[in-house]
């Protein structure tokens, strides 16, 4: 029989883990103090490397911003950081669907492709572009959507 250091009971020593450097060859805390001690050490120590992490990634983004955005227009729809611009100059900032401008969002106006093609259609604000995106960019689903709002449009 041992007592654990952490919580004072006794228990058997096949209740505590082994531990070459200790006296008696066995960790002073039982198994199951011992895994607790560990989860809150872990936690804690996780919490202060994320901040870490986060404030270098954050430095990071902040002084490579542009080259990060041109990586992943390219990346994921095959357009330049230019390319985008361009687009957002034509569109005079603006969702092409429900012309809301971009300085009235909290994010960049969102890049809306064809999922089959890959082909750039426009910028679209976050909400034009799941809604797009919900409706599996068929354009009978949104006709169904508009005929159904149409029934209630007059408040009946």
């Amino acid at each position: 029989m041992k007592i654990c250091s952490r919580c004072g009971l006794s228990f058997s020593l096949k209740d505590f883990h082994f531990h070459k450097g200790m006296k008696d060859g066995l960790y002073p805390q039982c198994k199951k103090c011992k895994s607790e001690s560990a989860k809150i050490y872990y936690l804690n120590l996780n919490k202060v490397k994320k901040e870490q992490l986060l404030t270098r990634r954050h430095g990071h983004y902040e002084a490579n911003k542009v080259q990060i955005k041109n990586y992943y227009y390219l990346r994921e729809y095959g357009i330049s950081i230019e390319d985008y611009n361009r687009r957002f100059k034509k569109q005079s900032g603006c969702c092409v669907i429900c012309g809301i401008h971009q300085s009235e969002l909290d994010v960049s106006l969102s890049v809306d492709h064809d999922h089959e093609t890959g082909i750039v259609r426009g910028l679209l604000c976050r909400n034009c572009n799941t809604l797009l995106g919900h409706s599996h960019d068929d354009p009978q689903i949104l006709e169904n959507a508009i005929t159904y709002l149409k029934q209630f449009q007059d408040g009946s």
